[in-house]
């Protein structure tokens, strides 16, 4: 069939005194059209798959948002990893509330990420970026933060009682007191960063965030200023 086709559109061309030239000029400009046509579809399959990706991993993270197990942390790490691989941080949906005890994200960039009231206890995030991210209210007991960049980010009312915070950067850190629930039929709730038990924190590395007086803390960490206390105090600290 191909062939038949050649002899006919060069018997035509013959007949009609077309210039070997002219076929040539042709053939290239259909060749373009194949190339960019081509390179066309397979930008929109590429975006496709990608949109796809996203909302599959997205879904995992919904689905499985209490799932507090060893395996159920697991997959969610993946998924998040995965969706970082695919478009960075600013793809990741909100994480608040997730649980994720015992997670490691060991040098993993989680700027601007919201993972307010989530679940991190004894969770590894030595290295982690979470500058300018949204953590108010989320548990860390005894998480590692070691040289983890926080500058900027949101902290009051965390619960660090016991975490490794050495090397920490809290530089315009917001630390102190949040209160949530104003429209519930419980009432407000305050919660308070709880510094206390922390190691590897210096007072120089401290003063540098915002209302780090308002932090529950040890006498080491007084700095000057009074040191608040939960007992019988209206606010609490964020204990699991």
């Amino acid at each position: 069939m191909l062939i038949s086709s050649l002899l006919i559109i060069t018997a035509l061309d013959l007949v009609t005194g077309v210039e070997p030239a002219d076929v040539l000029v042709e053939a290239h400009g259909l060749l373009m059209d194949i190339v960019l046509f081509g390179c066309l579809i397979l930008w929109f399959n590429l975006r496709r798959d990608k949109r796809e990706r996203i909302r599959r991993y997205r879904e995992t993270l919904e689905d499985f948002r209490d799932w507090d197990t060893k395996e159920g942390v697991l997959r969610k790490v993946g998924a998040i990893n995965r969706l970082l691989d695919v478009d960075g941080p600013k793809c990741l949906p909100y994480l608040d509330y997730q649980q994720l005890p015992g997670a490691n994200f060991q040098g993993v960039g989680l700027e601007g990420v919201t993972l307010s009231f989530a679940n991190l206890n004894n969770a590894f995030l030595n290295g982690a970026n979470f500058r300018s991210a949204d953590l108010y209210g989320a548990q860390l007991v005894e998480a590692c933060l070691a040289w983890a960049a926080c500058e900027n980010a949101d902290l009051r009312g965390v619960n660090l009682r016991g975490a490794d915070l050495e090397g920490i950067k809290l530089d315009g850190a917001k630390l102190g007191n949040i209160t949530v629930g104003q429209s519930s039929v419980n009432g407000p709730i305050t919660y308070v960063t709880d510094l206390r038990g922390v190691t590897g924190l210096t007072p120089d590395a401290l003063v540098v965030a915002e209302n780090w007086e308002d932090c529950y803390r040890d006498p080491e960490f007084a700095c000057g200023k009074a040191i608040p206390s939960p007992h019988g105090h209206s606010a609490r600290s964020t204990i699991g």
